[in-house]
């Protein structure tokens, strides 16, 4: 197991980062959708900088990453690779270039915009990681292999081509409270943890999978994922547990989110997750509604009681299950305004007796 240090300074990306360790553990292609100027070309060369600096090998993302920006003039050539001029010219040898197939983290830009030609030649790169240049096939050495666009365009929604990135994300632009983060901190960088798993951990963890509930998960999606992505669907699983440090379940339940939305997702929430863990769930939510602070701290109490009392005891629901919950709870109750002003109001009250003294 790996753990992956990232240092960057975007903001509001570590759900971009756990899905690129996603697509490298699972070395499938990664498509990332947003507007420009999210940081999606920024994403990958952060994320392949973590790589190289903790290989200490002496490359780097300048000698191993290949970026290429492309519109609809952009020739299958760029893809294919170029004949070596000197070596014809000095040695009489017919030599491509290739740093395409060389490279070890791709970005295709505004793959939208690519014509017909020049997505075909990438097809080999991304599905078999060959490249084939004429009768020559070569092998391609990425690690993570990441397309962007602004946006599927709606004539192309079912095209075939975008059903070969089994990964997708939404980059979308950063909330004005990050923004104002960012200026009040100079754009000062963070570090960003991620466990990678090597294949043979991620190949356990999918064998371990219970079967009745992946049935679930394929009787909920069959009808909207092609055979392709189901197919992948026991790595993907594996690959979001370790990677997102989840149980079984929520793994699921996160797996199908990436793959198919969060209606399905939730709809297999339902068929998969134990009762007790659900009440558990519906008793952090109701929090959410709740604006009187007493009432708050009597549902916190009841949270935490159940815990102990019934899903400890249950058989039924991991030690993760019961971390999560317990994460949600404090995430829950920081973010109801009722509980936070009300300790606001405490505070002031203290300072105030505090004066008076």
């Amino acid at each position: 197991m790996e753990t992956r240090i990232i240092k960057t300074r975007l903001k509001e990306r570590q759900e971009v980062f756990r899905l690129l360790a996603v697509a490298e553990a699972m070395q499938k292609p990664i498509l990332m959708v947003g507007p420009a100027g999210v940081g999606k070309t920024r994403a990958l060369l952060d994320y392949a900088n973590a790589y190289y600096e903790q290989q200490g090998n002496g490359k780097s993302t300048r000698q191993n990453a290949f970026v290429l920006e492309t519109d609809e003039g952009t020739r299958s050539t760029e893809v294919r690779g170029r004949i070596n001029i000197e070596k014809l010219t000095t040695e009489k040898k017919w030599v491509l270039d290739t740093p395409i197939a060389e490279s070890e983290f791709l970005l295709i830009n505004e793959i939208d915009k690519a014509n017909a030609g020049l997505r075909n030649s990438l097809l080999g790169v991304m599905n078999e990681r060959i490249l084939f240049a004429g009768k020559d096939k070569i092998n391609c050495n990425w690690k993570v292999f990441c397309a962007s666009c602004n946006v599927i365009p709606e004539d192309e929604v079912g095209n075939p081509f975008w059903d070969r990135f089994v990964l997708k994300i939404n980059v979308p632009r950063m909330s004005k409270s990050s923004l104002l983060n960012y200026y009040s901190t100079g754009g000062a960088e963070t570090q960003i943890s991620i466990k990678l798993p090597n294949t043979t951990e991620l190949n356990e963890t999918a064998n371990r999978l219970n079967p009745d509930k992946l049935g679930k998960l394929v009787e909920t999606c069959y009808d909207s994922l092609s055979d392709r992505t189901l197919s992948f669907m026991p790595q993907l699983v594996a690959a979001v547990a370790i990677v997102y440090n989840v149980g079984e379940v929520k793994a699921m339940v996160k797996a199908v989110d990436i793959v198919a939305g969060s209606a399905k997702s939730k709809q297999l929430a339902k068929l998969v997750e134990p009762q007790e863990l659900a009440t558990a769930r519906a008793m952090v939510e109701a929090i959410s509604n709740m604006s009187d602070y007493d009432t708050i701290c009597n549902q916190i109490e009841n949270v935490k009681n159940y815990i102990q009392s019934t899903l400890r005891t249950s058989g039924l629901v991991s030690e993760i299950d019961i971390q999560e919950i317990k994460e949600e709870l404090e995430v829950t109750v920081n973010d109801n305004p009722a509980f936070n002003m009300n300790e606001v109001l405490e505070e002031a009250e203290s300072e105030s007796m505090a004066q008076s003294v």
